[in-house]
């Protein structure tokens, strides 16, 4: 299972306190792909009010059978006790959020299914004086280089030789629709890159919509697929680590071979990837030399994660996952190995042990006991690698300081 000294992943996490919301107001993208003004809270003066799109643009998607694709878009939402000061709540426009925009035309307030959103308030100054003092965000604290080629939303993951340092502040609430969306993207230059922001992300978390727990009664879990990318230049020959998220859904047994969803095939794509157009990079998780995918499968080891989840939550259930596929590496057959296999490759200097540092044999001497619960041995610091134990230890949250010191 996951360990429990770092307050590891359980399969579960703690429900975040309750939020007062607004009734969504709808409004339609220049791509004719619709998105709500999310309900935020009404003590938070922030409005966002999207591009209209041309009555010719709108005749045209009229013809679609089926409801459109919403792009949603992320968001930074600020607590009253916390996060008073955010890097994320320095402006805003003074429009209140429980008023609807006066230009958004009556009949598309009801036209299109309620998807999340992802924007970036901001608070004015006079609100931050007024508020009472608390903390900073989590994520004031996060170094720049952690940003280094970072990338994460619902439009395609921006692939370059060049890092380029995340411009826009990290969001604190991520909300994925239990409907007909991409899926979400996160996107880092490694594997150890991608696990070590994730663990010092701890003022960010992924929750569904209130759409979305209002169609679905019970818990929602997250399904996740891991591709790696491969850049390659006569200077650079890296791999990108890329995350794709999306709510769970139950695959209706009247579907023609539904059983092949629910086999824990990590080389199959979940289900809720057939509701919506499947990203392009993602080629339906097809295997080529400069990709890799690999769908995490749901376990009684490694059970898929119950939402709302933080981020450092999340980062040690991709670590549990990784240690679950290299105790697979010898079986071909069912692919559960792939994972451990395809970081080996892609990241030589990742450590890959065959057993976790718990499973010792009976006949280990202690002195080798003693390595292995210590960290690494002699052998594995020559060889540049790291075992499962210090992977682990990076992904504990550090120390934030908080109101009482």
């Amino acid at each position: 299972m996951y360990p429990s000294s770092v307050g590891g992943y359980n399969g579960t996490s703690s429900t975040p306190p309750s939020t007062s919301y607004t009734t969504p107001k709808y409004a339609s993208h220049h791509l004719d792909q619709t998105f709500p003004l999310y309900g935020r809270r009404v003590s938070d003066p922030n409005n966002f009010r999207p591009p209209f799109p041309s009555s010719s643009s709108s005749a045209s998607m009229s013809a679609v059978p089926h409801s459109p694709v919403v792009y949603p878009s992320l968001r930074n939402r600020r607590d009253t006790e916390a996060d008073t000061f955010s890097e994320a709540s320095h402006q805003s426009s003074n429009n209140s959020a429980a008023t609807a925009p006066a230009a958004l035309p009556s009949s598309n307030q009801s036209s299109s299914p309620p998807p999340p959103a992802f924007s970036e308030p901001r608070t004015p100054a006079s609100a931050i004086s007024m508020a009472p003092a608390g903390v900073l965000n989590a994520n004031h604290f996060l170094d720049r280089e952690l940003l280094l080629g970072v990338s994460i939303g619902f439009k395609p993951p921006p692939i370059s030789l060049t890092l380029r340092t995340m411009e826009d502040p990290m969001p604190n609430i991520i909300s994925l629709p239990y409907a007909r969306c991409p899926p979400l993207h996160l996107q880092a230059p490694n594997w150890s890159h991608l696990l070590r922001l994730m663990a010092r992300l701890s003022g960010t978390r992924i929750e569904p919509t209130v759409e979305a727990m209002a169609v679905n009664k019970g818990e929602l879990k997250l399904r996740t697929v891991i591709q790696f990318i491969k850049v390659w230049s006569k200077l650079v020959n890296d791999w990108r680590t890329i995350l794709w998220f999306t709510i769970d859904h139950l695959v209706p047994p009247s579907v023609p071979g539904a059983s092949r969803y629910t086999s824990g095939n990590p080389n199959l794509l979940p289900w809720s990837y057939t509701l919506s157009p499947v990203p392009l990079l993602l080629r339906d998780a097809t295997d080529t030399h400069i990709s890799k995918t690999y769908t995490i499968p749901a376990s009684d080891s490694v059970p898929l994660p119950t939402l709302p989840i933080t981020f450092p939550n999340l980062a040690l259930y991709l670590q549990a996952a990784l240690d679950a596929s290299r105790q697979h590496s010898g079986d071909s057959s069912s692919g559960l190995g792939k994972l451990g296999k395809t970081v080996q490759m892609c990241y030589p200097n990742v450590g890959q042990t065959g057993l976790s540092e718990f499973d010792i044999p009976e006949r280990t001497s202690v002195s080798h006991l003693f390595k292995r619960v210590i960290g690494r041995s002699n052998k594995d610091k020559k060889k540049g690698k790291t075992s499962n134990n210090e992977e682990t230890y990076q992904l504990v949250t550090p120390f934030v300081p908080d109101e009482w010191g």
